[in-house]
């Protein structure tokens, strides 16, 4: 079945509901495994959101920034994005172009200014070392921390064409170390760890189904 199809957007913001499957599409048939990794940020941000508690507004503006939240990188070749043996200045062109180029992505498609802001912040870090802004302190919101968590775990989890994933164990030590170095708030990264060890356990019995939502 097609996944795309098959997702629950439930928190995905309805008056960008269509911009937000077309340019999906177009990242699946650009580099799937950027695809994979937006609906598992999605993913992770809808279940972090809930448990801390978010609006639904909020909600609606942190998880369709999530799901979009790396679509700059249909601006550069696949070949770069997947490959095993990146230069540092393939590596540097990634990392400053797909912010960018997803700024522009969702300001062409009408995207609401809160879910722009949150999106382009996803590198960003409290204590401000983060990037493109170098943003700090309060300038980096909690939806936006919520989405940094997020996009750390499942970058750190998942395989890639470059990489192997990290076990959930090496996954927490990061994550907690993140919350020491103030790069995010340590409520998100305890909330964090605490839905993988679920999601493990879930794992670990095939009598219970998936968390998707």
């Amino acid at each position: 079945m097609n996944k795309l199809v098959d997702f629950k957007f439930q928190y995905v913001d309805k008056s960008v509901y269509p911009q937000v499957i077309i340019l999906l599409s177009e990242l699946n048939k650009h580099s799937h495994e950027t695809y994979e990794h937006s609906l598992d940020v999605y993913n992770l941000s809808a279940q972090l959101g809930e448990m801390l508690g978010l609006s639904k507004h909020k909600l609606c503006n942190l998880c369709t920034a999530a799901v979009l939240h790396d679509i700059g990188k249909l601006a550069i070749p696949t070949y770069i994005l997947e490959s095993p043996n990146m230069t540092i200045s393939q590596r540097n062109y990634v990392k400053y172009t797909h912010v960018k180029e997803t700024i522009r992505y969702l300001i062409q498609g009408g995207f609401p200014q809160e879910v722009i802001d949150i999106a382009s912040h996803h590198h960003e870090k409290v204590n401000g070392s983060g990037y493109p802004k170098g943003l700090r302190g309060n300038k980096v919101s909690f939806e936006d921390q919520i989405l940094i968590v997020a996009d750390h775990t499942s970058a750190i989890l998942m395989t890639r064409s470059y990489k192997s994933g990290k076990t959930t164990k090496e996954c927490a030590t990061i994550l907690d170390n993140m919350a020491k170095n103030n790069e995010v708030d340590k409520k998100i990264t305890d909330c964090m760890v605490s839905i993988l060890n679920t999601r493990d356990m879930l794992w670990q019995n095939p009598n219970n189904h998936s968390m998707s939502l």
